[in-house]
């Protein structure tokens, strides 16, 4: 289970959710930071908090693909859930 505060952003390009804390020593503080903006998580979109938490549970216990948005980039990350 993701372990972060969130909130919703909405650019004319991408739309994410914004990353406002990370619990320090959790599974995601390896991948994700604070401010760091989820775009797609396992291939699908993420505009809101309901796609991040349907796409998360689904895929506990396997290798996925996160992408985030940070410093005017997109950053892909392979990761497992636990």
């Amino acid at each position: 289970m993701l372990t972060v505060l969130w909130k919703i952003i909405s650019w004319s390009i991408y739309t994410g959710v914004l990353v406002l804390e990370v619990t320090a020593g959790s599974v995601t503080s390896r991948f994700l930071q604070r401010n760091n903006v989820i775009l797609s998580f396992d291939n699908k979109p993420v505009n809101n908090l309901h796609d991040l938490q349907m796409v998360s549970m689904s895929v506990i216990g396997s290798g996925i693909e996160i992408i985030i948005f940070l410093n005017l980039h997109k950053i892909k990350h392979q990761v497992k859930l636990k």
